[in-house]
């Protein structure tokens, strides 16, 4: 026995997550430790607007910024000869997240 079902309509979401990148400091620069350091990125999105933008620092959250220019400030650890790995996580108003790609810097 075969049957047919009714109609049903679906609808598919093609919106892709936000873009970002940090754009400062940039790739293998050195910064002074114990300085403060703008983190800037930028970020855009396709379908709805970026919301926030989170500043990484290793695997933590060192600030967030929610209006374009993205930026903030990080106080850059006393250790001298240090590398870290910095990224961003851009969110739109839906929750869709876009991540970066790292840029190491070195503190002196």
């Amino acid at each position: 026995n075969a049957g047919t079902s009714s109609s049903i309509g679906v609808t598919v979401s093609t919106s892709t997550p936000p873009q970002v990148s940090v754009t400062s400091p940039t790739n293998a620069s050195t910064v002074q430790r114990k300085s403060k350091v703008a983190l800037q990125a930028s970020a855009k999105a396709t379908a709805n607007p970026v919301s926030r933008v989170d500043f990484f620092v290793g695997s933590s959250v060192v600030c967030s910024a929610v209006v374009s220019p993205y930026s903030c400030s990080w106080q850059v650890p006393n250790k001298a000869n240090t590398s870290y790995q910095i990224h961003a996580d851009a969110y739109d108003t839906t929750g869709q997240m876009g991540v970066s790609s790292n840029i190491t810097i070195t503190a002196k």
